[in-house]
């Protein structure tokens, strides 16, 4: 099964740990080993700012 970033807005929660809001968003895309060691969500080494742009486009779909 393909996972999919359509319709993150209406989810609870990022990586099923933490609360969805935009700034937890913006921190799972920048570290979300902080979040979830295990996590399969590769650290990105973009910027927050960087992640502040992706994580709006996210929310947009």
């Amino acid at each position: 099964m393909a996972l999919t970033l359509t319709g993150l807005r209406q989810r609870v929660y990022i990586g099923g740990v933490i609360n969805n809001t935009p700034d937890n968003l913006v921190q799972w895309i920048v570290s979300p080993q902080r979040f979830s060691p295990r996590t399969a969500m590769p650290t990105t080494g973009i910027s927050e700012a960087e992640a502040r742009h992706l994580a709006a486009y996210l929310n947009e779909q």
